[in-house]
């Protein structure tokens, strides 16, 4: 024994040496851990604790003297640590491991958070042991802000359950009360009639308390709806009257259309910051708009300030639209990532309209379009002039950020083939800056930017493509499916334009009543009070709300969820919001002229203007006469068209 008690004490002098070199005391708890093994579990009952603990255990503290935690290993009762993850299950420890085996952790394969899938289980993962885990190893691995994330997700995992919570009790009691209404009263008696089929309770009827709660729910349903679109439509005049309204002054005084529009540069960016640009991006893609709508709340709010430089952020929501509505997950990611960054001056555009027109470019026979693209090995080669095409210049004349180019498939200079559709052989390009600047200069040119009567300071320049490569990777939609997308773009591009109509009639009405209620034209009273002029704005009044209404009617059909509508009956009510809204603010703007009388006519008034930007509406985005109308007179021939197929929706 005495020569035991030698050893003994020379290994505890040892191992008193070792502890306090630095090499282990100043080791990270991370790598502490490496050398640890998980607790035991308690002992089975079945099992002797006496004979249990006969065998000496090795006690180590990993992390250093004080710390206050001691795991153990070997002896009876060790448990040998998983063959993976070994570190990880020391700091967690045996219970929480075990309750993310059970609960459900993610991973196939026999490591740590393996679980095996239980049919009858309710939840396919413990979100609160993962949370609680990640909390155990933040104290061993500490990362910056990791915590408040976690606090962030238990918070929202929260909340999340209690609705589901929530609609699953609300679906029970509803599924019960469905099957009172549909229970049949009849019960037939067993064949031996020695036993008779208990007698069936009477269905109940909704009482008038179910009701009064349903509507209530209803009502306050409805409420938080109206409460998001107040704060939108709050943020969104407070963009349009504390920083849009000051564009004029920044391009009033310039002389080209060129000039103009650059001068506008920091309040797009402002307008970037505020995430006006994000918020025409849907929240599936990465962006903040919950449906159209919100931008209709938000267009007509902006245009009911500053209508041109208003253009200028839609215009690279419209850019943007070809590519939401045909990218695939990698061009998302490539094309459509850059413009959710709320910084910078980013412009898209959506490169459409030609010199010599577009009304007639899917008609049999004719020349079609004239931008061509041909395939050369991966590249395509595009060449071909456009016009009206807004923010495809950029702000430098070197090009937007990104341009949606809609060619035709063909070499340059080839005529189109008379007996073919033209439609087999439309296509659309996705074209940035940097493939503008890997080619020859001369590659992309601004030809000229037209000075415009209205719109003032709106960049819809004339530009030419002269064997500009551009990736075959870069392909949006190939031959035979460009011309469906164009479509398809514009038709949501239409019933954004009743929204602009709406808040350009708004700001003529506002001028008008303000006006009218302050100005006695040299007589006793206020000229509101004559039947003449309260008229005129009554039904100037009335025009608004039905243009609004049409509007929003066209905005909810299009993003409607009903498959039974077919693509030709959304589209048939964003046309008539187009042509109906647009059709209707000359007029307008002209009555509340009518009613201010002369001085409207002045400079310092906002009238003139307005009817500057009105006379546009019906011109742009596919003329009314020459496009819109023509597109519903085809609707209207269709064989099986249904007039009012949409109207319910």
């Amino acid at each position: 024994m005495a020569l035991l008690d030698a050893h003994l004490e020379q290994i505890s002098l040892c191992a008193a040496s070792i502890a306090e070199l630095p090499l282990i005391r100043d080791t990270e708890l991370h790598e502490r851990a490496l050398f640890s093994v998980p607790p035991p579990p308690a002992v089975p009952k079945h099992v002797d604790p006496a004979a249990a603990s006969s065998r000496r255990n090795t006690i180590f503290n990993p992390t250093g003297p004080g710390a206050g935690s001691s795991i153990a290993g070997g002896g009876a009762n060790a448990v040998r640590a998983p063959r993976r993850n070994t570190a990880v299950a020391a700091v967690l420890g045996n219970d929480l491991v075990e309750r993310i085996r059970r609960g459900g952790g993610g991973g196939a394969g026999s490591g740590l958070g393996y679980r095996t899938y239980d049919g009858n289980s309710k939840n396919e993962v413990d979100v609160e042991s993962l949370l609680e885990g990640a909390e155990k190893m933040l104290g061993v691995y500490p990362i910056p802000g990791a915590q408040d994330k976690i606090a962030a997700m238990r918070q929202r995992h929260a909340q999340v359950t209690a609705s589901i919570d929530y609609y699953e009790g609300r679906l029970a009691e509803q599924t019960v009360q469905l099957g009172r209404l549909n229970r049949n009263r009849d019960f037939i008696d067993d064949e031996d009639g020695d036993e008779t089929a208990e007698e069936a309770p009477e269905a109940l009827p909704l009482s008038e308390e179910d009701l009064r709660r349903e509507e209530e729910e209803m009502r306050l349903l409805e409420r938080k709806k109206r409460e998001l679109e107040d704060r939108l439509r709050a943020s969104a005049q407070a963009f349009a009257t504390n920083v849009l309204s000051t564009a004029p002054s920044l391009y009033a005084g310039l002389s080209t259309q060129s000039e103009r529009f650059q001068a506008t540069l920091p309040i797009y960016q402002t307008a970037v910051k505020a995430g006006l640009i994000k918020g025409q991006v849907p929240v599936s893609l990465g962006g903040t708009s919950a449906g159209l709508i919100d931008a209709a709340v938000v267009v007509e709010e902006l245009h009911a300030v500053e209508p041109s430089t208003a253009i200028t952020i839609l215009g690279t929501g419209l850019g943007l639209t070809p590519l939401i509505l045909a990218g695939s997950k990698e061009q998302h990611e490539i094309f459509l990532r850059p413009f959710l960054q709320q910084e910078g001056e980013r412009l898209a555009s959506f490169v459409h309209s030609e010199p010599n027109g577009t009304a007639n470019w899917l008609q049999r026979g004719a020349p079609g379009l004239q931008t061509t693209a041909f395939r050369h090995g991966d590249d395509w080669i595009i060449n071909g002039e456009k016009l009206w095409t807004t923010n495809s210049g950029g702000w430098d004349q070197r090009g937007a950020d990104l341009q949606c180019v809609v060619c035709r498939e063909g070499q340059p200079n080839e005529p189109q083939d008379p007996d073919s559709d033209p439609s087999s052989r439309v296509l659309v390009l996705l074209v940035t800056r940097e493939d503008i600047a890997r080619n020859d200069f001369s590659a992309f040119q601004v030809l000229s930017d037209s000075e415009l009567g209205g719109h003032k300071s709106v960049n819809g320049p004339h530009s030419r493509f002269t064997n500009l490569r551009v990736p075959y990777a870069n392909t949006l939609a190939p031959p035979g499916q460009g011309a469906q997308l164009v479509e398809r773009t514009f038709g949501m591009s239409a019933a954004i334009v009743g929204a602009m109509s709406v808040g350009l009639m708004r700001h003529a009405f506002d001028a008008a009543l303000e006006f009218c209620k302050t100005d006695t034209r040299g007589g006793t009273t206020t000229i509101i009070r004559h039947s003449s002029v309260s008229n005129r704005l009554i039904d100037t009044k009335m025009r608004i709300e039905a243009a609004r209404a049409l509007t929003w009617k066209a905005m909810s059909v299009l993003e409607s969820k009903d498959g039974n509508i077919s693509w030709e009956q959304r589209l048939e009510i964003a046309l008539e919001a187009k042509i109906w809204c647009s059709e209707q603010v000359v007029g307008v703007v002209e009555a509340c002229m009518g009613v201010v009388g002369m001085k409207s006519y002045a400079i310092d008034k906002p009238f003139v203007k307005l009817l500057e930007d009105a006379v546009c509406l019906p011109l742009f985005d596919g003329g009314n006469v020459g496009v819109r109308r023509r597109q519903l007179e085809a609707l209207f021939q269709r064989s099986d068209y249904q007039p009012w197929a949409a109207t319910y929706v």
